[in-house]
């Protein structure tokens, strides 16, 4: 039976809604970064000595284009953004002003003085996702090959929340740092952050996984990430998550799942969901990607999304994790991991171990219910919809969606436009499963 309802929009069995454009867009303003990370995805890229600084005219260019198609949640990112800081502030500024939602990839360790970034905020800029791979300055400016980088980075992000930016900080995990987890976090909520997340690192995929034992993470090492960030959600007040997806299946048992439940809220976006787009306009589904899908002044939104199909078709992905009934939920982990660790983008997931039992309704959680008799709902006024081919997508919040089929959606979008509360079954909303899990995933509001 096809859902009515899915996170990540590729093709299955259960489903068969897949995006006609991407809802969030990376854009990278320039390649050119002042530090020179040694698990980043630019370390790799021979034209790395080359930088490209993105003009004026060409992000118009782009920006209308993405407006034009009804992209949702647009990321600055490098490279560096703020080594083009005042393309960076005229971005914001006009992105914000289409109705897009915005934020920035940054290390915050160059123009980041206060009263900079405040003209950031002022232009709209409401978060920053920052890198701080260790709470030891030593192993944090090894990390990123720069002498004084950890001051520059602490500097920037004081500076960030001092004038109401809100950080994010991953910390992107290796052999080197990974003992660092828990401490580099305390202080990550020291200086301010409201999110911590540990990333696994993604091996290069220029060179043989064999020859890159700094990189790499099993089993063991994954559990003890996660570990970790449970232990720094119980401590400090700071959600925590991960960039990178782990297969769910590496935490099984029903008490691990209930443990684990922070890690089962999303999978990976890259081309089902997301685009990112080189400082030239080279296009990837995954900012890890070394392929080219086209370039975006050629060939448009529409055509490199279309080049880049397989990653909304399925061919991209095991097919006994298609088969999963926690597919919606993680796609089967990484699928850059798949290909650095086993040469195939269809490879399983190094960390899939795949479920012990697995009978029906063992591993799932069953979908929520309420009594429909006396309910009230509200539909939440900061959803964003966009019409699709038989459902819709609807925006909750920067890139965070959920494609609904249209006999539910036109309900939902029609009490967003006239507002106030209403009973769900008196409008067509009669399977308690169906409504119990519109509250669950923040489409309605259930009114006391």
């Amino acid at each position: 039976m096809l859902k009515k309802i899915v996170k990540t929009p590729i093709a299955t069995l259960e489903n068969d809604m897949t995006l006609s454009l991407p809802t969030t867009v990376h854009i990278e303003l320039t390649s050119s970064c002042c530090f020179s990370c040694r698990h980043c995805y630019n370390f790799w890229r021979p034209e790395k000595t080359k930088p490209v600084f993105m003009s004026q005219a060409e992000l118009d260019r782009i920006l209308d284009e993405l407006i034009k198609n009804g992209i949702m949640h647009v990321i600055f990112t490098g490279g560096e953004p703020l080594l083009n800081s005042p393309l960076l502030l005229q971005g914001i500024k006009k992105a914000k002003g289409a109705g897009a939602s915005v934020t920035c990839n940054s290390t915050l360790a160059v123009a980041n003085s206060a009263g900079k970034l405040k003209k950031l905020k002022e232009a709209g800029l409401e978060h920053v996702l920052t890198s701080l791979n260790s709470h030891i300055p030593e192993r944090n400016d090894y990390l990123v090959s720069m002498k004084g980088a950890y001051a520059k980075i602490v500097d920037g992000i004081k500076n960030a929340v001092s004038v109401g930016i809100r950080i994010s900080v991953n910390m992107i995990i290796s052999e080197t740092n990974i003992g660092d987890i828990y401490e580099t976090a305390k202080l990550a909520s020291e200086l301010g952050a409201k999110k911590f997340f540990g990333t696994r690192v993604t091996p290069h995929i220029t060179k043989d996984v064999n020859e890159q034992k700094e990189f790499l993470i099993y089993q063991k090492e994954a559990r003890r990430i996660i570990d970790e960030l449970m232990r720094v959600e119980k401590d400090f007040p700071m959600q925590v998550g991960t960039l990178v997806p782990f297969p769910l299946c590496l935490l099984v048992g029903d008490d691990d799942k209930k443990r684990y439940a922070k890690f089962y809220s999303h999978g990976c976006p890259a081309g089902n969901k997301m685009i990112s787009l080189n400082a030239n306009g080279d296009a990837h589904a995954c900012v890890h990607e070394k392929e080219s899908y086209g370039n975006i002044f050629e060939a448009g939104l529409k055509g490199v999304w279309a080049n880049m199909k397989k990653w909304r078709s399925g061919e991209y992905f095991p097919d006994e994790c298609k088969a999963c009934e926690m597919f919606d939920e993680c796609n089967g982990g990484c699928r850059l991991c798949a290909l650095a660790y086993a040469g195939r983008m269809s490879s399983a997931d190094i960390l899939r171990i795949g479920w012990p039992v697995k009978p029906k309704g063992r591993v799932a959680e069953k979908e929520p219910t309420v009594k429909l008799s006396g309910l009230k709902c509200s539909v939440p006024s900061n959803l964003r919809f966009r019409k699709e081919d038989g459902f819709y997508m609807i925006d909750r919040f920067g890139s965070e969606i959920l494609c609904v089929k249209d006999d539910i959606a036109l309900i939902l979008e029609a009490w967003h436009k006239k507002g106030g509360t209403f009973s769900p079954a008196d409008f067509g909303l009669k399977d308690e499963a169906i409504v119990g899990k519109l509250i669950k995933e923040k489409l309605l509001n259930e009114e006391k």
